[in-house]
């Protein structure tokens, strides 16, 4: 559960996030253009990355949902991950563990880059099935599934993405509702936690005005 002392929660996400202190956005102010352009260099070589990765699970019958750091930047949220997330059911998991597609929950076929493959049940962080978070015909999350999923990883940096999300939808009142609505038909217990970061992120949305 998330702590009601919200300044305290403030502080430990944003060390591990390693972000939005003075410093920080002094640096970023300041960052070369050539930084920039690093910086979208890289963005773009793993959203092609992302495409290899799906195009090599559907030539074995698998449609996976991009989720993780990559998912956040899907949805406003620009940074960097260091690999790639993907869900998919339990059946296909399965499979892919007894050909030795993925070994200790990682996809063996690529060696450039890290694909961490999760699937649904309690010993993953009580993951869904990829149909209850998938937005319809793509491989990604809809917005309030994304919301749940990181909810329920509970990390600090999910918890941070999360208000950084929130933020970056401006605090949309019918955004909130569409999360909470479908957190009541998931796991409701999840809402206050929600409702926290939320009041986390409109907390800081105030001190930056």
């Amino acid at each position: 559960m998330i702590t009601n002392t919200l300044f305290y929660r403030d502080a430990v996400y944003r060390l591990v996030a390693n972000q939005d202190t003075d410093d920080y956005n002094d640096s970023m102010r300041l960052r070369s253009h050539s930084k920039r352009v690093e910086f979208r260099s890289a963005m773009a070589k793993q959203w092609q990355d992302v495409k290899d990765v799906i195009e090599f699970l559907k030539n074995l019958g698998i449609d996976p949902v991009v989720v993780g750091g990559l998912a956040v930047q899907h949805y406003g949220y620009e940074r960097l991950t260091e690999d790639i997330d993907v869900l998919i059911d339990r059946e296909s998991y399965d499979q892919l563990v007894n050909t030795g597609e993925v070994y200790q929950g990682r996809l063996t076929a690529f060696s450039d880059f890290d694909v961490d493959v999760l699937t649904e049940g309690e010993e993953n962080e009580n993951n869904p099935d990829p149909s209850v978070v998938r937005l319809r015909n793509t491989n990604l999350p809809t917005f309030e599934g994304l919301m749940y999923l990181k909810l329920n990883a509970g990390r600090l940096k999910d918890q941070s993405d999360i208000v950084e999300l929130i933020k970056h939808k401006k605090f949309d009142p019918a955004v909130k509702k569409t999360v909470v609505t479908f957190l009541k038909r998931v796991n409701q217990d999840l809402i206050l936690d929600f409702e926290s970061l939320w009041n986390i992120a409109e907390a800081e949305g105030s001190k930056r005005h």
